[in-house]
C-alpha cells in the first residue's frame, strides 16, 4: 500500500514495511516472550524517551537539548514487571552491524543515558536461535 499527500506542493510517499522487528528481533522476541511470559511483558522497538527522561530544571532549553538526544532512538526490548508495568530492565541485540564507529559512539551515549538513570540492562549478541534455558539464566543473573 503506498500513502501519498501533498503539502505545500511537496509530495511524499510511503510505503508499508511488512514487518516491526526484523528476523534476528523476531526470534529473540518470541524466545524472550516464552521464557517471562509468566514474570514480565516484553515491549519492543521502544522509544528511549518513554523509558527516561531529563529532570525537571528551570533552564527549559536545555531540557529539550538533553530531551532530543533521546527523543529519536530507541532500545530493542524493555522488560516490564507482569502485574503493573514498571520498568525492569532494557534489553539491546548487538548484530555485526553496530561494529562500526558510529554505532559504538551511539551505544556507549545510550549506555551513558541508562546507567545516569540506573536502568539495568542486557546486551545480547545477535543468534540464529536463543534457548529458553539459556534466557531463564539470564534472568536469574541480571533481571
Amino acid at each position: 500500500m503506498v500513502f501519498a499527500y501533498s503539502l505545500a506542493r511537496l509530495k511524499v510517499a510511503y510505503i508499508e514495511r511488512r514487518y516491526l522487528l526484523t528476523r534476528s528481533e523476531r526470534v529473540f522476541y518470541l524466545a524472550l516472550s516464552k521464557a517471562y511470559w509468566d514474570e514480565y511483558v516484553v515491549f519492543s522497538k521502544v522509544r528511549i524517551a518513554d523509558v527516561l527522561t531529563p529532570p525537571t530544571m528551570s533552564n527549559k532549553k536545555k531540557w529539550w537539548r538533553l530531551f532530543t538526544q533521546i527523543s529519536s532512538k530507541h532500545v530493542d526490548f524493555v522488560l516490564c514487571a507482569f502485574n503493573d508495568q514498571t520498568i525492569v530492565c532494557w534489553i539491546a541485540l548487538d548484530p555485526r552491524s553496530h561494529w562500526g564507529a558510529e554505532r559504538r559512539k551511539r551505544k556507549a551515549f545510550v549506555n551513558k543515558a541508562f546507567d545516569v538513570a540506573a536502568l539495568p540492562r542486557l546486551r545480547v549478541a545477535t543468534l540464529s536461535h536463543y534457548g529458553t534455558d539459556e534466557l531463564l539464566s539470564l534472568k536469574r543473573s541480571r533481571v
